[in-house]
Parts: structure tokens; sequence; C-alpha cells
């Protein structure tokens, strides 16, 4: 495999033939004429940082291309505490879009600037200089080439984060605003502020203007060869008002341990303090820069970061091979501007904050750039990360691997093309800026409850996962010893999240204690106690004013919730045009104790006017009101409203598209589009309707492809214009179809598409034990076809076949040959891929037997894994010397990626969502990243040595085997982070139905809940059950050494049983052998015994 360096001084990049550098600070500290200014507002002498990136190119530089930016990947950001990215889909015949913003889904009043604030041919805009915590709604209207307005979508809503912090404020320059891809290039900077304003809680505002642009901020052309420039604004703080400051701020325990570490005498004058660090730390370092780079009173910026618009950036991740990840430029930019940064290798004798924090061994400062350095906060004694020493490189970045990298940090020296990375809490990056006074948020957050009752209640929080896979789960109980712990949940991601559950079993009249608790692999956070009381078991109703819905000219929807308190409740809505209201809607009879959602839908009301409404309860106990709210109506005619429902009915290769529409007084014409991506490019029959209220509009759409990802939307025209729904997306089911090891890609032997029902009849049966076979592997089965692999009496080697799955006739065989009697196959996209006991792997067309190719693996000499296709990745395992995880391209062959695991025997690769799962002896269990091979997590077992077993992925979670030294064999780990759940024993791979696992050990099979662990059933059978159980539309199957086929139901009852014949093997996860299982698909049941392959049917 080739590999390509990148460095970066801050980084410098090799992507092919060019080596990019991303310098952390220029040949010099700050630019001609800027160098020690006073500004009246701060004490501080005040400079100029520059920041270049050098490029020595072999070809020239180009633009990323439209294609690499996929229209339905831009855009995904969260909103930050202070913007957030207005996106719509494409219109057709558009040449611009008017945006529209307001705190009111009326918008009857708009935030400053934008109203019909005309943003170009673009489908994103950044919405800035808002207030954290608060619900802004916007919409958009499409406009052609002689003005007229063709288009206008639904109203949307996004919030701003609530919680108190960091705020980055963002200036897009118009080399940003005016790019053709300036939606892609704004989504990406607003994700990288999101993940800094997640991260650190100092109550400043940091302001950075960003740039896209093939010239510096000046207007000079960018050096030669140059990526990125940047430009910040950074003070002479004296050493002892610097370190005074650091010290007062320390709030960490982080914090803490550096500051014990601090230098008891001035190492130099001054420490130069970029203007936002100095703030962190209540400096008076104001924002001195202006939009063309120089520094004096009054500029705005904190700094300025430009990306040179001819470099290969990409703007949306996966990184394409050969491309740079435009958002890792830019934190590291952003890192520089805050604070990071050596004086080592630049014309300044004072040091920067990072400098203070530089090691070569315990007790042992460096800040030369001889040696070796590191960066610790307990005196050299933890090396958090090594300092880049080569001159080529910045001293003040990361030393960093080979490619690519286990760990491509933002301040990686030398980096990867086609690798991306994020600043985290746990990151170097991370932690170096926390100990130089900046405070980082608690990644766990306990808020208050909700929906409290007398018997149950919703506890809530948030969890800043910090770039690592992260589980959580709320402790609660009558103490804060807690002693209950709700369902963990699993979350990535480097931005604030909602962690919500429901709790009950709760006593009435008692104070009950909780707190959010998160674990990854930097240990586990707890959130602040916080308490809630129940109320009694019987009391006056309680009750919430929700938003209205279906607000049309006369009518509206109003809504509510109403709790009533265990007794009879009766319930209506309040409204008319003032807070006296005048008008009630029907009694609502409501009973028990939980909170039931209220609707009402009020007609006769006037156009253009606004509603006052809430929601009022009674009972025995008393009578309540809620909050007041407001509406206002639409005009007595206008623009069709629409509204884009989710998709129902999906399947394989068909669902029903869904929305409503308000025709709004005129006759319209209503539709759907749909497409893989927001292009659509195909559209429903339309519809024609009228009138002034809601209907619920439907559309059946087929000829889909399984598996895949559809976008759509509502569309609706009357003679006032053109409205679009907001964009949905819904997955059709995976075909009927066996692919693998326990029929799918995650192995857990789940067919939820076949429609097999029992009693099943047999089709057909092939017996090959005159042509010497002894043994079967599990089917395939695909496009008609079955394939298997077989081993005969006395020969090395096996055979691929392929069988008529309508009658059991031969397609067609190859010969694989090999060592011992080991080859496994996998199927995905019309192409079956065999590998044998020497790793010699093949790819064959499946309808032909054709020959595509064929690779050896290298490295290893063993190989027990049977193969795992998917989404263009064949992954197998190899053992012989350690061993080694494979992902190689199933067009071509080419290996993509090798992992090193302990030891690589039996264990097929379970893939979903962007992870591969490994597990072998002990357990050594691995997630890597199906991408890039990244390690994502090990659990290690401690111990290793030969064997493993197929891992099975479910619900959030890896079940792994063969484990030593534990009350049980088989572990349930947690597939984000790889903690330890619990125990189980199975001697089969698990298979699943929902929530229901299902367990083979010692030829008795049990029907366990997945959550919990608790044994619900068990069927025994003959007694000697052998195979792995599949469950296959909602029956399981499972095979017995006695040749017995039972069907059960998920309650554990024997519902059929068929005598195949012979006795039905178990697999084989010890010895060089193939792998033998059930399979279903095309609805059929593959059963293998020894010799004899049957079918089932209905």
């Amino acid at each position: 495999m080739t590999r390509h360096n990148f460095f970066i001084t801050g980084s410098i990049i090799l992507v092919g033939g060019f080596v990019w550098k991303l310098a952390a600070l220029g040949g010099d500290l700050s630019l001609p004429n800027q160098n020690g200014i006073r500004i009246a507002s701060s004490p501080f002498a005040v400079r100029t940082i520059t920041h270049e990136t050098p490029l020595e190119a072999e070809w020239a530089p180009r633009s990323p291309s439209a294609t690499e930016i996929p229209a339905e990947a831009e855009l995904e950001t969260a909103p930050t505490r202070s913007s957030f990215i207005a996106s719509w889909p494409k219109v057709n015949g558009a040449i611009g879009y008017r945006l529209d913003v307001s705190t009111r889904a009326s918008f009857d009043s708009y935030v400053n600037g934008y109203r019909d604030l005309d943003v170009g041919n673009v489908t994103g805009h950044p919405v800035t200089g808002l207030s954290q915590g608060t619900t802004y709604y916007y919409q958009v209207r499409a406009y052609d080439a002689v003005g007229a307005i063709i288009g206008m979508s639904e109203a949307m809503s996004v919030k701003t984060v609530t919680i108190t912090g960091l705020i980055i404020h963002p200036t897009f320059d118009n080399s940003i605003t005016g790019n053709q891809n300036a939606a892609a290039i704004e989504a990406m900077i607003n994700r990288a502020i999101s993940i800094y304003e997640s991260l650190f809680s100092d109550p400043i505002t940091i302001k950075i203007r960003f740039r896209y642009s093939t010239t510096l901020p000046d207007g000079t052309p960018f050096p030669p060869g140059a990526l990125a420039y940047s430009l910040g604004v950074a003070y002479h703080v004296p050493w002892n008002t610097f370190i005074n400051a650091l010290r007062a701020d320390a709030k960490s325990s982080n914090d803490d341990l550096a500051n014990a570490s601090l230098p008891g005498a001035a190492l130099s004058t001054n420490i130069i303090t970029k203007s936002p660090n100095g703030r962190a730390l209540l400096l008076n370092t104001p924002t001195a820069m202006f939009a063309d780079g120089h520094i004096a009173q009054g500029g705005p910026y904190d700094g300025i970061v430009t990306l040179n618009s001819s470099a290969p950036f990409q703007f949306n991740r996966p990184t394409n091979a050969g491309n740079v990840d435009a958002q890792r430029g830019i934190e590291h930019e952003m890192d520089e501007i805050i604070g990071l940064g050596s004086y080592l290798g630049h014309n300044v004798n004072d040091l920067l904050p990072q400098d203070l924090f530089s090691w070569s061994s315990p007790g042992v400062r460096n800040i030369t750039s001889s040696g070796t350095r590191h960066f610790s906060i307990d005196g050299g004694v933890h090396n958090i990360v090594t300092f880049n020493q080569n001159p080529q490189g910045d001293f003040g970045d990361w030393l960093s691997a080979s490619c690519p990298q286990v760990h491509p940090y933002v301040q990686n020296a030398f980096g990867c093309a086609g690798q991306s990375s994020d600043i985290a809490a746990g990151s170097p990056e991370g932690r170096n800026l926390d100990i130089i006074g900046y405070d980082p948020a608690h990644p766990i957050v306990t808020t208050n409850a909700s929906n409290v009752t007398s018997s149950s209640a919703t506890l809530n929080g948030t969890v800043n996962p910090g770039g690592l896979p992260t589980s959580v789960h709320f402790q609660y109980g009558t103490t804060t010893s807690y002693g209950s712990n709700t369902t963990t949940q699993s979350y990535n991601g480097s931005t604030i999240q909602n962690v919500t559950a429901n709790i009950t079993g709760l006593s009435p009249s008692t104070v009950y204690h909780f707190r959010l608790v998160g674990t990854n692999s930097h240990g586990t956070s707890y959130g602040s106690d916080k308490t809630f009381t129940t109320p009694s078991a019987i009391g006056r109703p309680l009750v919430i004013t929700s938003s209205p819905t279906n607000r049309a000219a006369f009518s509206a929807t109003l809504k509510g919730s109403v709790y009533p308190h265990g007794l009879t409740t009766t319930v209506y809505f309040q409204y008319g045009l003032t807070t006296s209201y005048g008008s009630t809607t029907a009694s609502q009879t409501k009973t028990g104790n939980t909170y039931q959602s209220v609707s009402a839908n009020i007609s006769g009301l006037t156009a253009s006017t606004t509603y006052h409404f809430r929601i009022v309860a009674t009972n025995s106990a008393g009578t309540t009101y809620g909050a007041d709210r407001t509406f206002t109506t639409l005009s007595a005619t206008g623009t069709p409203v629409v509204t884009t429902n989710p998709a129902t009915n999906v399947a394989t290769s068909s669902a029903t598209l869904n929305g409503t529409v308000d025709p709004h007084g005129l006759s319209t014409s209503v539709h759907f589009q749909y497409g893989t991506t927001t292009s659509y490019g195909s559209t429903t029959a339309n519809q024609t309707h009228v009138g002034n209220t809601y209907l619920n509009i439907s559309a059946n759409i087929s000829g889909l492809n399984a598996s895949a990802t559809y976008h759509f939307r509502i569309v609706a025209t009357n003679s006032a214009g053109t409205r679009y729904g907001s964009d949905r997306t819904f997955t059709t089911v995976p075909p009927d179809e066996s692919v693998t090891l326990q029929n799918n890609a995650v192995h857990d032997g789940f067919d939820p598409t076949s429609p097999l029902v029992p009693p099943l009849t047999l089709k057909w049966s092939r017996d090959l034990s005159g042509s010497g076979v002894r043994s079967i592997s599990y089917p395939l089965i695909a496009r008609g076809l079955v394939f298997i692999t077989t081993t005969t009496m006395n020969n090395y080697g096996t055979t691929l076949m392929a069988f008529n799955e309508h009658t059991g006739t031969t397609v067609w065989s190859r010969a694989i040959s090999g060592t011992y009697f080991f080859s496994n196959a996998a199927y995905d996209s019309g192409k079956v891929f065999v590998v044998n006991f020497d790793g010699l792997l093949k790819a064959f067309d499946a309808a032909s037997g054709t020959l595509l190719w064929s690779v050896s693996l290298p490295g290893q000499y063993a190989f027990t894994s049977p193969p795992t296709a998917a989404n263009g990745t064949v992954f197998i395992g190899g053992a012989g010397s350690g061993g080694t995880v494979y992902a190689v391209n199933e067009t071509n062959g080419a290996v993509l990626w090798t992992m090193p695991v302990e030891n690589g025997d039996h264990s097929s690769p379970a893939v979903i969502q962007g992870s591969v799962f490994v597990s072998y002896a002990c357990p050594q269990a691995y997630a890597f990243s199906t991408a890039t091979g990244q390690e994502l997590w090990n659990y290690s077992g401690g111990c290793e040595g030969g064997g493993g077993a197929t891992t099975v992925v479910h619900a959030g979670q890896v079940y792994v085997r063969d484990s030593f030294g534990t009350p049980t064999n088989g572990l349930v780990l947690n597939a984000s982070t790889g903690a330890l759940i619990r125990g189980f024993d199975s001697d089969r791979p698990p298979a699943f139905f929902n929530n229901l696992a299902l367990f083979l050990q010692s030829g008795t099979l049990r029907g366990v809940n997945s959550q919990n662990g608790q044994v619900l059933w068990s069927f025994a059978g003959d007694g000697d059950l052998t195979s792995a159980p599949v469950v296959v539309n909602q029956t399981i199957y499972i095979g017995s050494n006695s040749g017995t086929l039972y069907g059960l139901n998920a309650s554990g009852q024997q519902i059929w049983s068929t005598q195949v014949g012979a006795a039905i093997p178990a697999p084989d996860e010890f010895n060089a052998t193939l792998t033998t299982g059930l399979g279903a698909g095309d609805g059929l049941l593959i059963v293998p015994t020894a010799s004899v392959l049957v079918a089932y049917g209905n």
C-alpha cells in the first residue's frame, strides 16, 4: 500500500505530488509595522501573528469540484450559541433565494437584517448574531431570472444552544458568500465552531473573519504554494501578570496540576498572549484587527483565516483520498488564533503559553529545538503528546506517525491525505487550551426532570461526547446513593446533545434524586445531582399549553397535554382575540396517571388575525389553567401551505410518501418529488385540491432499490405561487438475501423481509455425497442463486458452487485450491468473494462464475474467518504471525488497509454504520473504522492466544464469545465504546428478534431479554440442538443433531418441525474447516447437512 505523508508547519500535507504546509506561525510573528503597537483600550503592546501555509507543488493547484461535495451532505451542521445554517433543497429554475428569519412562526416580526434577504443562488446561508437558547424560524422564497417568486419553503425551526459558554462569532467574507460552494464552506466552518463552543464554558466571544480566496486580506496574492494563511491579534503580557492570571483562573484538576509545574522564576520578560486567550484569563486584550489584516484601536476581529481556493480542500466528510480535510485545516488555524503555538523557530524571545508546559523528561524542562520535548501537565512525568522537533514542521505542533495515522490529531505536524480529525476535550489540543486558560465545559450535565407524575417522570440531561464514542445513563433513587439505572444509550460527535429517559414505578409524594453518568475511553463523568418530587396519587390536574398546528386562514388545531392526576378530568381549550378568550372547545374526558396529549380543531376564525388560547383542566380536586399562547391565522388566499410527513409502508422496493397541504383558498395541484439526492429526479402524479383546511396527501412509489436512502418532499402550486415542503428521507429495507455467515453483515441471524411462514414445504434437495462431499458451508442466497463451498473426503481444497434456487440444479462450480479444508464466501452487489486457508481471496461474477480478480492477502498464512462484504469492501481476518484484519476493494482486489489484532482466527467481521468488529480468544475484541482502519476501541480480556469467535452486533451492543476467566463464556460490550455491559452464555453466534436474544448452550435454546439479560424462556427440543438459530420473518428456526428442524414463535413455543434426513451440523469455530449454518433469502430457508443441501419454502 502506498503511503503519503503530509506535514503541517502547523502542517505540511503531501497529497499525491503536493507538499502542503499549515504553519502554526510564519517565519516571524508579526507583519511589517505591526509589532509592539499600543492601543488606548489595553495596557499591553499588541502585535499581529501571521500563519502561512507554503506549498511545494508538482502539479497545478485546483479547486474542489461540486461532485466532491454531495448536496445532501453539505449542510449537516448543528446550531451554535449564536448562529445556525439555514438550508433548503434547490428549486428548478431558480437563480436566487430570499431568506426571512423570525423568532415567531407567524413571521410578524423579523431578526434584524434577515427580512427578504437576497442570499443569491445558494442552498444555505449562515444566520449569525443570535441569542443563545432561542428558537428561530426561517423560510425561503425562490425567484427566477425575471425576479418572479417561483417557490416558497415551509417554515423551518432551529434552536440555538441553551447552555452558557464560549461564543465564536464568524464573519464570512464575500469570497465565501459569493462562492458556488458557499453553503458547504459555511456549514463546514459552523461545524468546527460548534465543537469549540461545546468544549469550553468561558463567557467570552471570539470574533474571526473567514475567507476562501487566492489573495490575502490586504489584496496581495497568496504566497507561492501556500495552502492557508491566518492573522491573529496577540499582546505582550508581562510575565507576572500572565502567571498570576493563569493561577487565578484554575478551575479544573488539570489546571491545578499544570499550575504546580509552572517555573518559579520568569523564563521571558513577557508571555505573547493571543487576544481571546487573554480575555479568557480576564485580561484586557480586546479585538484589534480590521478586515484587511491591520491592527488598530476598534478592530472588530481577533483574527482572520483564509483558505486558498486553489487548494484541493474537501468540505464534507469522509475525506476522499487525495483531498485535504478543510474542517481540520480550519480547526488548526482557529487553534492558532485562540491560543496555541510555540516561540521556537521564530525571531522572538518571549514565550507563548504552550511553551510553559514543554518537557524532555520528568523534572527537566526543554524549550529548545534540541533533543526531545513533550507536552505534560505534571512536570514532564506523563507525556500527553510529543512535540515536533523536525524543522520542516512547526515546533508548536505534535510529532506524527506514518500514514495512515492511528491518531490524526488536528495539530499533527505530519498528517495524511484523506484523513480527518477534530479537537476534543481529551485530545492534546483540548487539554492544551484547558491549561493555558480556557475552562472546559462539563461534558455531562443533568437538567431538570419533566412530565413528573405520581409514578413516573422523564429525566433529562446533555452530553458532549468530545469526539469519543460515549455511553450514558441516569442513576436515580430516593437518596444520593441512587440504586436504580436507566438503559444505557450511546452517543458520538463533539457537540452538546440532549439525553432523556422515562422512568416508571415511582412512589407518590416522594423526593427523588437523579444524575446523568457518561463513560468513554477517557473515563467516567457524573452530572450534578438534581431532585424532583412526585405529586400525590390523586390531586389537581397538571397541564401544558403547546404550540398550535395546522394554522390556516379560518381554522387551526390547538395542542396541549394534561396529567389527570388519578382522577377523572375534563379538559378543553379557551380561545379568543384577547386573554379574556370568550370561546371554548368541546370538553374531553381523561383519566390515569400519565401525561396525555390533547388537541382540538377550531374553525370560524377570521383571516390574518391574532388569537390567544390556553388549555384548562378540571377534576374533583380543582382546576388548572395552562399558559397563554398566541397564533396568527393566514390570509384568506395565498400560496399553499405544505408539510412533508414521514414515509410509511417502506419495503424493499416501494414506499408510501405522506404530507399535508392547505390549498389556501385556491385550486392547488400537489405532488411529491423523490430520488436518491436532494436533486430528486422523480415525481408522483399531480393531485388537485381546493379549500382552506389541511388535507392529508399520500402517494405510493415503487421501483426502488433495496437498502437505499431516498429523499422526498411535497410540492404544491396554485395561482399565488409554489411551496416546497422540507426534505425528508427513508431507507428501503434490505433485500431478502443471505450474504454471509448468519445471513447478514452483523451476523444477527435476522431476515425480516422474508415472506416465509410455517408450515414450510420441501422445495428441493441436492445430495452431493456422490461427488465425495463431506461438509457444506452456510449458504449465500441472492438473485435467484444459492452459493455454497464444499469439501471432499480426502483432498485439500474446496469447491465454490452455484445452484438455481428454484430447482436446485447446478449453474456453475469453481475449484478453490489451497491448504486444508477451509474456504468460506460472502456476497455483495452481484459478486461472490471466497477466501481459502492460505489467504487467497477471489472474486467471481455471481451469475456466470467468471473470475473477476484474485489477490493473495499479505502478512499471514492461516485464514479461517468467513469474510463479510458490505458497501464495496470485503473484510477478512487472518492469522499465523499474530493476526491481521484486512479491508479489500470489491471492485479490483486492492488492499485498502490492514490492522494488527490478537490473533485473527475464526471471527467473521461484523460490519455496521462505519464500524467493523472482530473478537478473538480471551477475548480480544476490536472496533475499527471501515473507511480508514483506525482503531476505535479494543476490549482486552487480559490474555491472548489462538482462537476466536464471530461477533454479533445488535441494538448498539456487541456480543463476543471465547471469554476466559469470566463467569460466562460471552461478554456484551457497548458498540460505541467497548465498555463491558454484562455477560452471557452461548455456544453459537446468538440471533436476535427485536429485544429477544437467542442463546444456544449445551443443546438448549434460551430466549433472553437483550436489554437486561433476563431469561424469558427455554426450548430443548430433542435435547441435542446444534445449529446457530436464525429468525426468518417472525419465526425462529434451529436444527438438531437428529436432523430435526424446528420452528418456534417469539415465546419459545414450537409451531412447526420437519425431519431433514441427516444431522444438521454445528458451525466449527475451532478447526481449519469451512463454517456451516442455516440461511434464508428469496423466500427460501436453506439447510446444509454434511453432504445434502435442502431448500424449504411456502
